[in-house]
């Protein structure tokens, strides 16, 4: 024996398929979103992160360089600027020497990044007694 049945759906019943399934692939496309607005985000703090180290990295090896020298060749008010390259990244390095009223010097460092680059900026300085004076 065979039994046929027949679904009997009203025009109301139809369209709820419809509005289901509408609201799922809004569902799916504000996960989407989501995922992708937190991407965004963490690629921009990753690349803020990275300039910020090279910045730091190079401000570092300038007061090192300094530390070299005798800071008595150095006078107050002193400066000078460069173009460092790390990778594909440019940074000006700017450094300003201070002299103090016990005759040590203090360099100022300044690191900044070229073109449109997040972060990549800061400036470190470090006070250096005279050589051969106790």
């Amino acid at each position: 024996m065979r039994r046929f049945f027949r679904i009997n759906k009203t025009s109301n019943q139809r369209g709820i398929i419809l509005i289901e399934i509408l609201v799922g692939v809004s569902l799916l496309s504000i996960i989407g979103l989501g995922i992708i607005t937190s991407s965004i985000v963490f690629i921009k703090i990753r690349h803020k992160s990275i300039s910020d180290a090279l910045a730091t990295q190079i401000a570092l090896e300038e007061l090192e360089d300094f530390a070299a020298e005798d800071p008595l060749s150095h006078s107050d008010g002193e400066s000078w600027s460069e173009t460092v390259t790390r990778g594909l990244r440019e940074f000006t390095r700017t450094a300003t020497v201070t002299v103090n009223s016990d005759n040590s010097r203090t360099l100022t460092v300044s690191v900044t990044a070229k073109g449109n680059t997040i972060g990549g900026a800061i400036t470190m300085s470090n006070t250096y007694a005279p050589t051969g004076l106790e």
